[in-house]
């Protein structure tokens, strides 16, 4: 399967989705599901933390999570995201057990309560008022109060699904992350700069012209 031209590639080198590619293929699994879920979790930043429960990294690891994979979430922020991603590849290969998902949306599953991998969709796994829930309330897909299986199946498949739209990523393709800009911060001030000319130059023939 080709990897998707998914714009958070666009802030790291090729090696990124070369190495992406690389470890999905050693393993069967599914490239743009596990690029999927890092867009999900950290946006592709790779030094992403949640505030709240110090989660970090491109899959967002848990403090717990990252001392059994033989780091920390202090370590895992310092490295670049070619690093993470053997943490990632070590993380998916205990969570999913040597198994290949049947449906891509449990590569979400894996990573958020890899103990509901393969559950029936309408399982639930919190509701409104408990801490997991609560954290996570946003994955709340039909916002009825319970965090289900389905529901995390569901916010996954919103952003796996739109992806194909994209065409294949290339490697060393010129590609910009989503609500950033081709220009260097020197031109986008030289740019700026000539808005505010031909603005002011405007303003001044119309105060003439009165």
């Amino acid at each position: 399967m080709s990897l998707h031209n998914w714009a958070w590639l666009g802030q790291y080198g090729s090696d990124v989705g070369t190495r992406l590619e690389e470890l999905a293929a050693a393993h069967g699994w599914d490239v743009n599901a596990i690029a999927a879920v890092i867009k999900i979790e950290s946006g592709g930043v790779a030094s992403a933390r949640n505030p709240t429960s110090g989660a970090t990294g491109l899959i967002q690891f848990m403090p717990a999570t990252a001392k059994q994979l033989g780091t920390t979430v202090d370590a895992l922020r310092g490295m670049s995201a070619l690093d993470q991603l053997d943490f990632v590849e070590r993380y998916l290969e205990q969570a999913l057990g040597g198994s290949i998902p049947n449906d891509p949306g449990d590569y979400y599953v894996a990573v958020f309560m890899p103990a509901y991998i393969g559950r029936a969709g309408s399982d639930v796994i919190a509701q409104k008022g408990e801490k997991v829930y609560d954290q996570n309330a946003g994955l709340d897909f039909n916002k009825n109060g319970e965090l289900s299986v389905g529901d995390v199946r569901a916010i996954f498949h919103r952003t796996y699904d739109s992806a194909a739209a994209r065409g294949t990523w290339v490697p060393g393709s010129a590609q910009v992350p989503q609500g950033m800009s081709h220009l260097s911060p020197g031109q986008g001030l030289v740019w700026t700069a000539g808005v505010l000319l031909v603005v002011g130059w405007i303003f001044a023939r119309t105060l003439r012209n009165r």
